[in-house]
C-alpha cells in the first residue's frame, strides 16, 4: 500500500467504525480492507494485516468497566444477603462466583494499538 493508503488506515484506526458508517464498534481486518476499497485502494485482507503489523499495530480485545454503573449500596446489600444465605447453608459456594461477577473489571480500550503504546496487554 502507498503512503496515502497507510495514512487512511491509521486515521480509521484512530476513530470508531461507527464514524465511517459501519454498524460495528470494533474494526476488523475485513472492515478495514472494505474501507480502503471504498476509498479506491483494492487490497486483500492479508495485505491489510501485513501493513498493520509493519506499522506496529496489534489487535487487543476490548475490556469494559461497568463499576461506574453499579449502585454501591445495592452491591453491599447483595453481599450481605449472600453472606447470610451462606451462613444458613442456602448457597454453599455460590458467593465466590457472584463476588467475581460483581467485581469484574472491564475497561473499554482501543482495539488496535501501536506496539509499545499505552498500557501493557493483560
Amino acid at each position: 500500500m502507498d503512503a496515502r493508503a497507510q495514512a487512511e488506515l491509521a486515521s480509521a484506526l484512530a476513530a470508531s467504525p461507527l464514524d465511517y458508517g459501519y454498524p460495528v464498534t470494533t474494526w476488523t481486518v475485513a472492515d478495514l480492507a472494505d474501507l480502503l476499497a471504498q476509498r479506491g485502494w483494492t487490497v486483500s485482507r492479508a495485505t491489510v494485516s501485513r501493513t498493520l503489523a509493519a506499522l506496529g499495530y496489534r489487535y487487543r480485545c476490548p475490556r469494559h468497566d461497568l463499576t461506574h454503573r453499579q449502585d454501591a449500596e445495592a452491591v453491599a446489600s447483595a453481599k450481605h444477603v449472600l453472606r447470610e444465605l451462606q451462613k444458613r447453608g442456602r448457597l454453599p459456594g455460590l458467593d465466590f462466583g457472584l463476588f467475581t461477577w460483581m467485581n469484574a473489571i472491564c475497561t473499554p480500550t482501543p482495539t488496535w494499538r501501536r506496539s509499545g503504546s499505552g498500557a501493557a496487554s493483560r
